[in-house]
């Protein structure tokens, strides 16, 4: 007895782990996480800063984001650097995703032109699963900002993976170990700017995926990547083991007391000036905070539920507002 098509394909729908879009903001590491991804044997298919298929071309991008998220294909490679079209109308197939990660990450602030109310709602719905990739040692995100124009300003760019820019990392040791002058009032502000991006950032995407986000943390990933990322692949369905690897390279150091020109005096003042955010001055054992904390004083906690029953040994949670 034949089975109808519709069946099969939701037969075939049910074997395939779910497409994942991943939320993100810069100096989070995300250059390292789908560097990570992208090297890894279950993952099919991964395109860093989604954003950049089609810069400034609103429809296109908007495009390219239906196609990867909701119906990605194998015939032809999706998203190449030379900002070709054809492979918006290629053929579906996914015969190359089975049992493998197939996704792609984007910083919303570059995609304005998407609506939280009218786009990402379509291009989140089932069977996609959202992903806020964040970093919540606020303080340390800020710093990193900073030391971040240093670099572009030595090596014309903000991240370093390729050749050249380890070269020229390399061949600017002394330029990009010296430490920056802060105060910790301005840190104070940039870190609770932060706080409200991320806020701003899990509630749009819980509302718009329609209540669910898992939450992937950048402290816990520079603990133990292969826990963290574990976690990522048991959540959308994707079996099997690997060692994560990248090339990808981290100029700001975990101390802080070896990035900033007067610690101890930044110390004295952040104590003065906003006491709940001296831990993560301090900290250096990536802990994950999860109070966010706010312009005006405000926090704002994250609530932790378990979403998915765990697969590995380790308990599984999730941030979701």
């Amino acid at each position: 007895m034949r089975r109808p098509a519709i069946a099969i394909a939701a037969l075939v729908a049910a074997q395939q782990p779910a497409p994942i879009v991943v939320f993100k903001k810069s100096r989070t590491g995300s250059t390292w996480l789908a560097d990570m991804l992208e090297k890894d044997d279950r993952v099919a298919f991964f395109r860093h800063e989604a954003q950049g298929c089609f810069s400034d071309d609103a429809e296109r991008t908007r495009k390219a984001f239906e196609v990867m998220a909701r119906r990605p294909t194998c015939s032809t490679q999706m998203c190449p650097n030379a900002k070709k079209d054809a492979w918006l109308t290629a053929p579906t197939t996914t015969d190359c995703f089975d049992d493998k990660l197939v996704g792609f990450d984007v910083n919303p602030s570059h995609t304005p032109f998407l609506s939280w109310e009218r786009d990402w709602p379509q291009l989140l719905r089932t069977p996609v699963k959202t992903v806020v990739y964040m970093r919540t040692n606020l303080i340390k995100h800020a710093v990193s900002s900073i030391h971040a124009d240093v670099l572009v300003k030595a090596c014309d760019t903000h991240k370093v993976l390729s050749q050249k820019a380890k070269d020229c990392v390399e061949s600017n040791t002394e330029v990009l170990s010296q430490k920056i002058a802060v105060d910790a009032l301005s840190l104070s502000k940039s870190a609770r700017k932060l706080g409200k991006y991320w806020y701003d950032l899990l509630r749009n995407t819980t509302t718009a995926s329609g209540g669910k986000v898992f939450v992937l943390y950048y402290e816990a990933l520079q603990r133990d990547a292969s826990v963290e990322l574990g976690r990522l692949f048991d959540y959308v369905g994707v079996s099997g083991t690997s060692v994560p690897e990248s090339s990808s390279v981290k100029i700001t150091p975990d101390d802080l007391r070896e990035t900033l020109a007067d610690f101890d005096q930044v110390r004295k003042d952040l104590l003065r000036e906003d006491p709940a955010l001296l831990p993560q001055l301090e900290d250096t054992s990536f802990k994950v905070f999860r109070t966010l904390r706010l312009p005006d004083n405000r926090t704002q906690s994250l609530s932790l539920i378990h979403i998915s029953e765990p697969t590995r040994q380790e308990a599984i949670s999730y941030a979701v507002f």
